[in-house]
């Protein structure tokens, strides 16, 4: 073999060996791109997409709280098609499924809900307007993990809510309410006053 005939094989040889080189490198991408697709890895919860509930119809508003002080996120729905209030248990775990708890039942005009510490006894309680009876209701947990609940009044006469939202309006370290009345045109606030005498004051 000549020189120039050596000196030729040796560059086709590797240029050969460049292309494997490149081709491994692409099949390693591909491989471990669908690796990471289909298979779970140590700190992820979901595969993609999990379903969590088949009889949902008629939902209005979802909500995002951990009910049951279990570190994962539960999620809160409600449902006017059956008039409730649900809660999907969280399973912390893949190929399981979400327990459905209804917290409200039989209540029409369920539109919106707020999922806090209300009372600040370190549990997620949930706030929901009823706009049949124009009332703010409170679903207190009592027992810190979501099975067992306690129905008060927020108050009676709050109109058509369309829209509410939390916070501490006047720094007293407990959480306020801030809804909006669709019928009379108004935002209003109802300070938490659980504190002093179990109630709530309108401004």
């Amino acid at each position: 073999m000549s020189y120039i005939d050596n000196k030729l094989l040796k560059r086709h040889s590797s240029h050969n060996i460049r292309l494997i080189l490149l081709l491994i490198s692409l099949l390693a991408i591909v491989f471990f791109t669908i690796k990471s697709l289909n298979n779970l890895s140590a700190n992820t919860l979901f595969s993609y997409p999990e379903t969590i509930a088949t009889d949902s119809y008629g939902i209005k508003e979802l909500s995002l709280a951990d009910i049951n002080k279990d570190s994962y996120l539960d999620i809160i729905a409600v449902n006017a098609n059956s008039n409730s209030i649900d809660v999907y248990v969280n399973p912390s775990s893949t190929q399981a499924s979400w327990a459905k708890k209804p917290v409200v039942t039989n209540t029409q005009g369920l539109l919106t809900i707020l999922t806090l510490d209300i009372d600040n006894d370190s549990d997620i309680d949930i706030i929901y307007t009823d706009t049949t009876s124009l009332a703010i209701n409170l679903n207190t947990n009592l027992d810190g993990i979501g099975d067992n609940w306690q129905s008060s009044s927020v108050t009676s006469t709050a109109g058509a809510i369309k829209s509410m939202c939390s916070g501490d309006l006047n720094k007293d370290g407990y959480t306020d309410i801030v809804a909006a009345d669709d019928v009379r045109g108004r935002i209003f606030y109802m300070q938490n006053r659980l504190n002093v005498n179990n109630s709530w004051q309108s401004f």
